[in-house]
């Protein structure tokens, strides 16, 4: 996909990242008609995702066969005023949160 780290990601305070149009296959240049067959379209993390203060991260238009966005294998944290947008990402599985704390929240929409 966009971004492949086997250690995690931080932003700094005030920075700003843009994942668009990121697709995690098998490694080919071009696929057409074909499965994806990966995890995290825009970005998979084996630790952390960190933003730090008035930062922000957009996943726009990311596919994969699983966790079309982000897939944070250890834990996803956001100082205040931060803030993420997943738009028109798409995956053959669900949506899945685990152990979340307190103050979390999801929205999920489809286009219509």
């Amino acid at each position: 996909g966009g971004l492949h780290a086997k250690g995690g990601y931080q932003q700094e305070a005030g920075s700003s990242v843009l994942f668009e149009n990121c697709l995690a296959d098998s490694g080919a240049l071009a696929v057409e008609d074909a499965d994806e067959c990966c995890d995290g379209g825009g970005a998979h993390l084996w630790w952390n995702f960190t933003q730090g203060p008035n930062s922000s991260a957009i996943f726009r238009s990311c596919r994969a066969g699983q966790h079309g966005c982000l897939l944070a294998m250890s834990d996803y944290r956001q100082e205040a005023g931060s803030s993420v947008l997943f738009e028109n990402c798409s995956t053959k599985g669900t949506l899945a949160v685990e152990d979340v704390d307190e103050g979390f929240c999801v929205r999920v929409s489809s286009p219509q």
